[in-house]
């Protein structure tokens, strides 16, 4: 079963890559996050990590909520 979509972030965004605006009637912000943020020193204490997630959020909307949240599975994300 599904929950009910409440707009608000399922998960912190941790690291965005391309932000683009798109040219639809109500335009959306698209947004990569990568997932993790890489710390010189200390990784173990700062590394950071989610799922790779296409996400994008209602410009037209009040307070600009999470519309959108596409988790990207391991075994299609290459590391760079």
């Amino acid at each position: 079963s599904l929950d009910p979509f409440t707009g608000k972030p399922t998960k912190p965004i941790i690291n965005t890559y391309q932000p683009i605006i798109d040219d639809c009637k109500n335009p959306r912000l698209w947004i990569i996050d990568v997932g993790e943020v890489e710390y010189k020193g200390d990784e173990a204490k700062y590394k950071k990590r989610n799922v790779v997630s296409l996400v994008a959020f209602a410009l037209t909307e009040p307070d600009y909520p999470e519309v959108l949240r596409y988790e990207i599975s391991k075994d299609k994300v290459k590391e760079p």
